[in-house]
């Protein structure tokens, strides 16, 4: 069982998520985390990436819909907050990367 959630909201920046957010958590030194990522609008190439990470790591899915109204972001986190399974909870942003030594 993991002891951290790591929620990440994206919409449409696939390559930033890649990149920086799950190229910072594949070079942890401790594995034990959930990974939950949150696809606000369903695009296509961030549901790929996750696909290739949940072979490495454990990875929570769910796609969102916009809700349309602003506050997505605060949606996303909320919605990831609901799956999460640990008692410890941290945001990484798309576009953001942890020390390797974070967790």
């Amino acid at each position: 069982m993991s002891k951290v959630s790591i929620i990440t909201v994206t919409r449409n920046r696939p390559e930033l998520l890649s990149l920086k957010a799950y190229a910072s958590l594949l070079n942890q030194t401790d594995s034990n985390f959930e990974w939950i990522v949150i696809n606000d609008g369903g695009e296509r190439k961030t549901k790929s990436i996750v696909e290739q990470a949940q072979r490495k790591m454990l990875v929570t899915y769910r796609e969102m819909t916009n809700p349309g109204m602003g506050f997505a972001l605060c949606h996303g986190r909320n919605l990831g907050i609901k799956l999460e399974t640990n008692e410890l909870i941290d945001y990484l942003d798309d576009d953001n990367v942890i020390f390797h030594d974070f967790l």
